[in-house]
């Protein structure tokens, strides 16, 4: 098993994919369309890329040389509660077979130390389903609360910057 985790290039022939993975996962439901959801994706790698000195990234998993899995490294979550955090780990999603066999976890480290590189010493995010999965990898919570009807995880990760 070989996996490797890497920045997602602008032009990439993964981005319909990641972005249709990310499209079931997290925008269907928000009513985006799949065309929106690559758009998203596309823009967002493009203007990384362009941005001097960025750390925001969009990463992929590849296992065997097949795309598994990705997620973000943002500034902020769109829509958010805590103005005031950044940077954000975002959009965490493998594959069903993948599962298990620690791609996730690779591209939470990769996410993590991008944004130590950066000189940040803590990384947030926001989950609805995963909170045991992030307290495994050293993550701790930071508030519980409901979000729309829904309970969510506000949580942190707090390594040394830069």
């Amino acid at each position: 098993m070989r996996l490797v985790i890497q920045r997602v290039a602008p032009g990439s022939p993964l981005i319909p994919v990641l972005a249709a993975w990310r499209h079931r996962a997290f925008f269907e439901a928000e009513g985006y369309t799949p065309d929106q959801s690559v758009a998203l994706l596309d823009g967002f790698v493009r203007l990384a890329a362009e941005t001097p000195d960025t750390y925001q990234v969009a990463l992929v998993a590849e296992l065997d040389g097949k795309a598994v899995g990705t997620c973000l490294l943002i500034d902020r979550e769109p829509v958010t509660r805590h103005p005031d955090l950044t940077p954000f780990l975002a959009g965490l999603f493998v594959v069903e077979p993948a599962r298990r066999r620690g791609v996730g976890a690779a591209l939470v480290r990769a996410a993590e130390d991008q944004a130590r590189s950066h000189g940040f010493a803590r990384l947030y995010l926001y989950t609805d389903t995963a909170r045991a999965f992030y307290e495994r990898l050293g993550w701790r919570l930071l508030e519980a609360f409901d979000w729309e009807g829904d309970p969510f995880s506000l949580m942190v990760r707090e390594r040394g910057g830069g």
